[in-house]
């Protein structure tokens, strides 16, 4: 449940193409052994359940200021009535997986119905299949697992993007980048967003401004 004392509530961020905070990911730190780890069938709607009434009564100002929220969910979570105390604006709703009975026109309903209280909407892709979701196109933002993916294939999937995507107006997230080499990798392929392990070793990107101390250098 949302009460559950071992849970809280967790956010990693999300950095644009000029390495500045663009928004938060948030997610639920659970038990150890909590059942709702599992995150599938009603342990996903139980967990789904939990971040949402979690983060409906947090305070959105000082979580994020003028940043965006990212809540990565399943399709079928997006009927849970805790969705009407989350604020709209500057709300990112990723769906993860299909519905279910892949029931996607009823799921488009339930978009443009959140849509008027100021939701946007993405779409996790971890693998190729993911990307034959039938409302891609009307989607604001695609995440990518990137490391799910070698660089040959991601730059395919890319390429088979809908028009609208490859025209730029989806945003596109690099999400579970490693390394600032992956980072660079990803801004050539024209992602938008990146978050991973990647942005913990920020302040390393670029070498000190500090000379070299040469009384140490030159005897070794």
């Amino acid at each position: 449940s949302a009460d559950d004392p071992n849970a809280f509530v967790r956010r990693e961020a999300i950095l644009d193409r000029k390495e500045r905070i663009s928004g938060y990911e948030f997610s639920l730190r659970m038990g150890e052994n909590s059942p709702l780890q599992r995150r599938s069938g009603v342990a996903r709607r139980a967990y789904d359940g939990a971040l949402l009434s979690r983060l409906g009564h947090l305070s959105s100002d000082s979580l994020l200021g003028q940043r965006q929220a990212f809540l990565r969910i399943a399709p079928d979570s997006l009927l849970m009535p805790e969705l009407d105390i989350l604020p709209g604006a500057n709300t990112v709703l990723i769906l993860d997986g299909a519905p279910h009975g892949n029931d996607w026109a009823g799921i488009a309903e339930r978009l443009s119905v959140l849509r008027e209280k100021g939701f946007v909407f993405g779409l996790h892709i971890a693998q190729v299949e993911d990307a034959a979701c039938p409302l891609i196109a009307a989607l604001d933002y695609l995440q990518f697992s990137v490391s799910a993916f070698d660089g040959f294939d991601l730059q395919g999937l890319l390429k088979g993007l809908p028009k609208e995507a490859l025209a730029g107006k989806t945003r596109l997230i690099a999400a579970d980048v490693q390394s600032h080499d992956d980072f660079l990798f990803c801004v050539k392929c024209s992602f938008d967003l990146f978050q991973g392990p990647f942005v913990t070793h920020h302040d390393s990107w670029r070498p000190s401004r500090g000379g070299i101390n040469r009384s140490v250098a030159m005897p070794i």
